[in-house]
């Protein structure tokens, strides 16, 4: 389980708890530029499970100077569960572009790395043709980010088949 965002505090707003007050104030600018989002609806796989065939996995046992092999509760070998990621804020363009907002205040120990494979299955993805990731970390970085994405949904818009 990742660890808990440090400082973050649950915020209520139009009936929607957000992890925090930067989600939350990412929602209102986006709702006062009047952009179409949707919050926390996309989850994606970014690292599939595994049952583990090849590896075994020992642990030691400081106390009782031994070693310990984990099994499930069937006897069966581990089994990794799935990675998944979902994004703070989920944008389309006319052409379906995906533009994508994650809030950070401080992010936590996993977070990097999620950020990281979440790329990686957009490059290896062939149906997204380009993708934009926002990442601010304060309400002024916010209300930059939505000006940037005022403008690539312009650009979008101008050059979609009419």
């Amino acid at each position: 389980m990742n660890k808990k965002i440090r400082g973050a505090k649950k915020k209520v707003l139009d009936g929607i708890t957000f992890d925090s007050h930067l989600e939350a104030a990412c929602y209102r600018e986006l709702k006062s530029a009047g952009i179409e989002f949707e919050y926390n609806s996309n989850t994606y796989e970014i690292f599939p499970g595994v049952r583990l065939n090849k590896v075994n996995f020992i642990e030691s046992k400081v106390k009782n100077r031994g070693y310990h092999q984990y099994f499930n509760k069937k006897g069966e070998k581990l089994k990794l569960t799935a990675v998944k990621y979902t994004p703070d804020f989920v944008i389309k363009s006319i052409d379906d572009t995906p533009i994508f907002i994650e809030t950070k205040g401080r992010a936590n120990d996993v977070y990097p790395y999620k950020r990281r494979m979440f790329f990686k299955k957009l490059e290896d993805d062939n149906t997204v043709k380009e993708a934009y990731f926002f990442e601010p970390r304060t309400v002024e970085q916010i209300k930059e980010s939505i000006e940037q994405i005022k403008l690539i949904l312009n650009v979008n818009r101008d050059n979609s088949p009419t």
